[in-house]
C-alpha cells in the first residue's frame, strides 16, 4: 500500500471534489491513488484518451495542448489546479509537464461512486452544508464538459436561493434571465398546454434548468415549481453565456463541416421529422428537438464525431444538449444559406434514430421544446411487431450467411476437383463437374433471391414507421457485405465455368 506524507494528504484533500469525503472515504480513495512525477516535456495525458481517469495536479505546471497550439498553462496551488485536468472524455487536450511536476490520478468511477454517497450523507449535516452543495453542483451534468477554469468561476459566481415548497422559480412565457441548479430539494416542470397544465419531468438534486431559453432568446417553455423545500444556485444570462454556453456550443462552417462528413463524422437534423423528410443531407440521422434527450442515448458517445444541421435557435440548443452528455458535437454554421442552395436528399429515408426506452432521465426544465405526448397503444403494437420481424430478417440473414459459408466451401472443393480432372482428363468427371457447376449456380441464384426478399421486408416495414430502429442500418450493411460475398463466388463460378470449358475443349482435341 501507498505511504502518503502529511503534505500530500493535505493537498488531495483540498482538490475537489475529493475535499467531500469523509476521513473513512479517502482513506479507501487513497489506496487506488498513486502520486507520479512527470519531466520537463513528458505527457500526463493524451488528446483523444478515453481512459476514465481523473488526474490532479499537486505541484509544478502542466501545459494544455490541443493539436499543435497551447491552449492553458495550469499553476498547482491556483483555484483551477483544485479541478481535474482535462476532464472531458474522449480529451480534448493533451497534458505535458513544463517542468518537474507531481500528481495523482484516479479511477473516475471510483470518485464518483464516493461523491455521491458522501453527498447523501451529507444532507442532514448543516456543518457540511458549503462542501455539500459545492459538489451537488459539481455533479451537474453540464459542468463536466466545461474547462476547469469555467468552473471555478461558476462556483464563484452562483448565488444561493433558498426556496419553499411550492415556490414558483420561472414561468412560462417569461423572459429568461437566469440559469438554475438544484442543490436540495425537488422541482416540477410543467407547461399550459389547450387541455390544461401537464407535467413534463421532475427535477432532482445535481439537475440544472432554464437554459433552453437563454440560448435561443426566446421566451420560457415551461414554469418550474419546488416540489419541497430546497435549494437553487443561481447563475446570471451573462455568466451562463461567457462560462458554459460559450465553450459548449462551438460552430462550423460548410465548407469544414463536408471533410469531417467524408472522415466518418455524422449529420444531426434536430427538425421535425416531417420537414428532415421532405429534404435532408445523405446519411444525416434526425433527432427532433422534442425529443433528442430521451433518443440520443442510442447513439455512441466515444470515437464519433457529429454535426448538428437545422435552423440556428433549434441547432444551438441541439448542440448544447448533446454536449452536455458528452457527445463530440458541433454546430453548423449559415443552415439558412446552406438549405437554399439545396440538401441533397437521399432517395431512401436517411439513416434512422432508434427508438429509445421510457427508463430515460427524466428531462430538466425547459430540457424540452416540445414534450412528446402518451404512448399510443397502436403505435407501440407496430413497434413491437416491427422489433419481431427485424428480429426475424436478421436470424434470416444469419443462415443465409451460413448457406454462404457452405457454398463458398463447396467451391473450393470444386476448384480442387476441376484440377484433378485437367490432369487426369477423364470425360465422365468433367461432366460430374459441369453439372454440379450448374447447381452451384442455381443455389447461388437463390441465396441471392431470399437476401433480396429479406431486404425489400425489413425496408419495408421501416418504410411503413415514422421513426425505425438503428438495426436497419446494420442490415442494410450486412446485406451489402452478403451481397459483395455473392458476387465474389459468382465471379469464382464463371472463371471456372471458363476454366471447364477449356478443359474440355482439350479434351475433345485430344480424342
Amino acid at each position: 500500500m501507498t505511504t502518503y506524507s502529511e503534505t500530500d494528504k493535505s493537498l488531495i484533500r483540498h482538490l475537489i471534489p475529493l475535499n467531500a469525503l469523509s476521513n473513512e472515504q479517502m482513506d479507501r480513495i487513497l489506496a487506488h491513488i498513486t502520486v507520479e512525477k512527470a519531466q520537463n516535456g513528458e505527457l500526463l495525458f493524451r488528446e483523444g484518451d478515453n481512459d476514465r481517469k481523473h488526474f490532479f495536479l499537486l505541484e509544478g505546471q502542466v501545459k494544455l495542448i490541443s493539436g499543435t497550439r497551447d491552449i492553458g498553462l495550469i499553476q498547482s496551488g491556483t483555484p483551477t489546479a483544485k479541478f481535474a485536468l482535462a476532464h472531458q472524455w474522449p480529451r480534448k487536450c493533451s497534458g505535458k509537464a513544463a517542468g518537474e511536476v507531481r500528481f495523482i490520478h484516479v479511477d473516475s468511477k471510483i470518485l464518483d461512486d464516493l461523491v455521491v454517497d458522501s453527498t447523501h450523507a451529507q444532507h442532514n449535516k448543516p456543518e457540511d452544508a458549503n462542501v455539500g452543495w459545492m459538489n451537488l453542483v459539481l455533479r451537474a451534468r453540464v459542468l463536466k464538459q466545461v474547462p476547469a477554469a469555467n468552473i471555478a468561476n461558476v462556483l464563484r459566481r452562483v448565488v444561493e436561493r433558498p426556496v419553499k415548497k411550492g415556490e414558483v422559480i420561472i414561468n412560462q412565457g417569461d423572459e429568461a434571465d437566469e440559469f438554475f441548479i438544484i442543490a436540495r430539494g425537488t422541482g416540477i416542470v410543467t407547461r399550459k398546454d389547450p387541455g390544461g397544465d401537464r407535467q413534463l419531468a421532475v427535477l432532482s438534486p445535481g439537475e440544472g434548468f432554464g437554459e433552453d431559453a437563454l440560448i435561443t432568446g426566446s421566451p420560457r417553455a415551461a414554469t418550474v415549481s419546488m416540489a419541497s423545500d430546497g435549494t437553487l444556485m443561481r447563475l446570471s444570462k451573462d455568466d451562463f453565456n461567457d462560462l458554459i454556453r460559450r465553450p459548449l456550443v462551438q460552430s462550423i462552417r460548410i465548407e469544414k463541416a463536408r471533410p469531417l462528413i467524408q472522415q466518418g463524422a455524422i449529420w444531426v437534423d434536430v427538425r421535425p421529422a416531417e420537414e428532415f423528410n421532405a429534404d435532408h443531407f445523405p446519411d444525416a440521422i434526425n433527432l427532433p428537438l422534442e425529443n433528442l434527450r430521451e433518443r440520443c442515448s442510442a447513439y455512441p458517445t466515444e470515437k464519433r464525431k457529429y454535426i448538428v444541421c437545422g435552423p440556428a435557435n433549434e441547432s444551438a440548443i441541439g448542440t448544447f444538449l448533446l454536449r452536455e452528455r458528452g457527445f463530440d458535437v458541433l454546430m453548423l454554421e449559415g443552415w439558412d444559406a446552406v438549405k437554399d442552395s439545396g440538401l441533397t436528399r437521399d432517395s431512401e429515408v436517411a439513416v434512422p434514430s432508434e427508438q429509445i426506452s421510457a427508463t430515460s432521465e427524466p428531462a430538466a426544465a425547459e430540457k424540452t421544446s416540445s414534450a412528446p405526448a402518451a404512448p399510443d397503444p397502436n403505435t407501440e403494437k407496430q413497434l413491437v411487431r416491427l422489433q419481431k420481424m427485424v428480429a426475424q430478417q436478421v436470424a434470416e440473414i444469419t443462415k443465409l450467411r451460413k448457406k454462404l459459408k457452405a457454398v463458398i466451401a463447396e467451391n473450393e472443393n470444386l476448384h480442387n476437383e476441376l484440377k484433378k480432372a485437367t490432369e487426369s482428363k477423364t470425360d465422365d468427371q468433367v461432366e460430374i463437374l459441369q453439372r454440379r457447376i450448374d447447381k452451384l449456380q442455381d443455389e447461388l441464384k437463390a441465396t441471392r433471391e431470399e437476401l433480396e426478399n429479406a431486404q425489400g421486408i425489413v425496408e419495408e416495414s421501416y418504410a411503413n414507421e415514422s421513426t425505425v430502429s438503428w438495426e436497419f442500418t446494420r442490415i442494410k450493411d450486412k446485406l451489402s457485405n452478403t451481397e459483395q460475398d455473392l458476387a465474389r463466388q459468382i465471379e469464382i463460378n464463371r472463371l471456372l465455368r471458363e476454366e471447364n470449358d477449356t478443359l474440355t475443349q482439350r479434351l475433345n482435341r485430344n480424342n
